[in-house]
């Protein structure tokens, strides 16, 4: 007979707390960004982005107090997790979580709190160091710690890269609206985290059509990462607009004569180039879960969240195009694409509450080889 005392419910969802949980703050945070900025407004629709966007500050705040409880009380796990080749890739989900809220501060907040802009300004100060930390100390372990074999690559390798995406686009944003002083230094980090983005991001993805036609697709455990890849290239296009449209008002002729004009065209540009490289990923990505499905069943994990953020940041890509091009096609796709979002984020939102009342959610695989077990 076992003398082991069964563990505390809490402290239970405490060690099992991993950083997969704030994929729920960037699907729900681009959504309210997404019905805030919908192209087809109706009453009561900001309404509801605004209520997304408090319940997601409180799930946020919520999540960094259980993270921060999980480490400060279990500081072994830190290290298991960072060298587990699974959970440690989630490390950047932290940034582009808080990412969405900075952004959806910019664009409302700061229309309406003069102390709006220097809060968003502070929120991306903060994702910049988490997303530095997850493009530069989490692939530092996946060479040195991680054991990876092409076949069973999936899509969640991109995730320690595309924080630098989604960062560099919220500071396009953020220096299209804050004081000019700060807005330069803001762009030139923004486009110098871009590029490191975009260009790991493809190198990423090449590999992971290489993957595809060697060893086919992934398990279904992981099938629904398969939409990542529309995560950089849908933010990546949004982003490139962003950064063009801040490098028109602060560079101006200031530097080069054109160079505003020309960061303004050729973001434009490199959206557009990114955008239809997404389209192909996404028809990929759904004929991929629809055969999986049809083949067996898919079962429910936290990596279902990957259906929403990469979907909405092809989205809002999508809508930033058809802003451009005053374009009524890219409107009403968008218009579309965000309606998906909708019923995707319902479906997910339910099955994770779901999850997280009878338990079975709560699991971190860097916990299972020792069992929990405190080390001497």
């Amino acid at each position: 007979m076992s003398d082991e005392k069964p563990e505390h419910v809490l402290v239970h969802i405490i060690k099992n707390f991993t950083p997969s949980w704030f994929s729920v703050i960037m699907g729900t945070g681009i959504l309210s960004i997404l019905l805030q900025t919908f192209p087809f407004q109706f009453y009561g629709l900001p309404t509801i982005a605004l209520v997304l966007y408090i319940i997601n500050i409180v799930l946020f705040c919520t999540f960094t107090l259980i993270t921060a409880a999980r480490y400060l009380f279990f500081p072994y796990i830190f290290l298991l997790m960072m060298k587990n080749s699974t959970q440690s890739l989630f490390i950047g989900t932290y940034s582009m979580g808080l990412t969405t809220i900075c952004n959806f501060t910019i664009i409302v907040i700061t229309k309406k709190f003069d102390w709006g802009m220097n809060l968003a300004f502070a929120l991306w100060i903060v994702t910049v160091i988490v997303t530095y930390f997850s493009c530069i100390v989490v692939p530092y372990y996946i060479i040195v710690h991680h054991n990876h074999e092409l076949e069973n690559m999936n899509g969640t390798w991109l995730l320690p890269f595309i924080p630098t995406v989604v960062t560099g686009a919220s500071g396009g944003l953020l220096s299209n609206n804050i004081d000019e002083g700060r807005a330069l230094v803001i762009l030139i980090i923004s486009y110098v985290t871009m590029g490191m983005g975009l260009f790991l991001a493809t190198s990423i993805i090449t590999i992971y059509w290489c993957r595809l036609i060697v060893h086919k697709l992934p398990p279904k455990e992981v099938i629904i990462s398969s939409f990542l890849p529309l995560g950089p290239l849908g933010q990546g296009a949004y982003g490139m607009i962003q950064l063009g449209s801040a490098g028109k008002r602060i560079f101006g002729d200031k530097y080069i004569t054109g160079l505003g004009d020309t960061a303004y065209g050729l973001g434009f540009l490199a959206a557009l180039v990114l955008w239809g490289y997404g389209i192909w990923y996404l028809a990929v990505a759904v004929f991929s879960v629809i055969r999986t499905t049809v083949y067996d069943k898919i079962p429910f994990n936290m990596g279902w969240w990957s259906l929403t953020f990469p979907l909405g940041v092809y989205t809002a890509g999508t809508l930033a195009i058809g802003d451009v091009l005053h374009s009524m096609f890219f409107q009403v796709l968008g218009a579309i694409f965000t309606c998906c979002l909708v019923v995707l984020w319902l479906a997910v939102s339910a099955l994770t509450i779901q999850g997280a009342i009878t338990g079975k959610i709560f699991y971190a695989p860097c916990l299972t080889p020792i069992k929990d077990a405190v080390p001497t």
